[in-house]
């Protein structure tokens, strides 16, 4: 990553090379916002849903080949596909 100025202007910018895509942030100082002006999509072929992150979208694809849901809720016996997935709901009966 590095750190360079827009030209004319006195706002940050980091650019980070992903695979070949650029994702470019600039952030303003004075207001402490950011927003992403360019960023790599990954989009599942099976379902169309877009992710921006190579690793989420390839847990992403694992779901459409596990079928049984093999994560069973000792609560409600509510059931997932993924152990995180599973955690994330527990919390809803002891929270």
């Amino acid at each position: 990553m590095q750190h360079e100025q827009l030209s004319g202007s006195s706002h940050p910018v980091l650019q980070q090379q992903l695979s070949g895509k650029e994702l470019v942030r600039s952030s303003s100082s004075s207001s402490g916002s950011s927003k992403a002006v360019r960023c790599p999509v990954f989009t599942c072929e099976l379902c169309g849903q877009s992710m921006t992150h190579a690793y989420s979208m390839q847990r992403h694809r694992r779901q459409h080949l596990t079928k049984p849901k093999s994560f069973a809720c000792d609560v409600c016996g509510r059931r997932y596909n993924r152990r995180d997935n599973l955690l994330v709901h527990c919390r809803t009966h002891y929270s």
